[in-house]
């Protein structure tokens, strides 16, 4: 995110992740940044600001279904047998998911700092998206 260390609070470690489709582990730092400038790196599509209040209402938790559209075909099909817990986040240019490692690093931070967690056998809607060969690939 390349935040200005002297605009930056460090607060504290979570748990390391490791990501499921590439061998590499993220290891997540929170802190408070009191002048805000973000810059993107490679790695970073786009920044999506979700307020604490979403994150905390379990009504924008969903299941999402990853599609891909396998080579020589034109149907597509599920990433994988099991769909992935997510955050549905609705805005004016359209819906986010929060989903993979950075939902679950949201989860973490949520459940150490506000003691939330999604009540268990909640029933959850499905979304279902395609994803594109860059982001199969890692190319993007």
């Amino acid at each position: 995110m390349r935040l200005n260390p002297l605009r930056f609070h460090f607060l504290g470690l979570l748990p390391p992740q490791p990501l499921v489709m590439f061998k590499r582990v993220i290891y997540p730092i929170v802190g408070w940044a009191t002048s805000p400038s973000y810059t993107p790196n490679w790695e970073v599509e786009r920044i999506v600001p979700v307020s604490l209040a979403s994150l905390l209402d379990p009504a924008h938790y969903g299941r999402f279904r990853p599609l891909v559209l396998p080579p020589d075909s034109d149907q597509r099909q599920p990433l994988r047998a099991v769909d992935f817990p997510c955050f549905i986040h609705q805005e004016e240019a359209g819906r986010e998911m929060l989903w993979g490692a950075t939902y679950r690093l949201t989860q973490d931070f949520l459940r150490m700092v506000f003691d939330f967690a999604l009540p268990a056998n909640t029933p959850l809607p499905l979304v279902e998206r395609q994803l594109d060969a860059a982001y199969l690939n890692g190319s993007r």
